[in-house]
């Protein structure tokens, strides 16, 4: 028993540092606004994280501060959190 715990506690990182890869590849691809989002989001991400309020709360203060119009970011939240998805994974 205290081997299986103590392998899931070396496991846990290793798929942490997975989904920040696959995440980071994900967001290689993105455009420049949805890019935006992804950056301004990642960091409020977390595995208990509900991604619709992070992105919603990063997308509007990029448009209050006018660093995008609300269009943009409307068009382009979706794609973010695609890629935002593998950082719970």
């Amino acid at each position: 028993m205290k081997h299986l715990i103590a392998l899931a506690l070396v496991l846990l990182p290793v798929s942490a540092v997975a989904g920040q890869s696959e995440a980071d590849a994900c967001a290689a691809a993105l455009n420049a606004p949805a890019k935006q989002i992804y950056d301004a989001s990642a960091p409020h991400v977390t595995p208990a994280s509900d991604l619709r309020d992070v992105v919603r709360q990063q997308a509007r203060s990029l448009v209050m501060s006018g660093q995008m119009t609300r269009q943009t970011a409307q068009d382009n939240a979706m794609s973010a959190g695609r890629c935002l998805q593998e950082l719970q994974s």
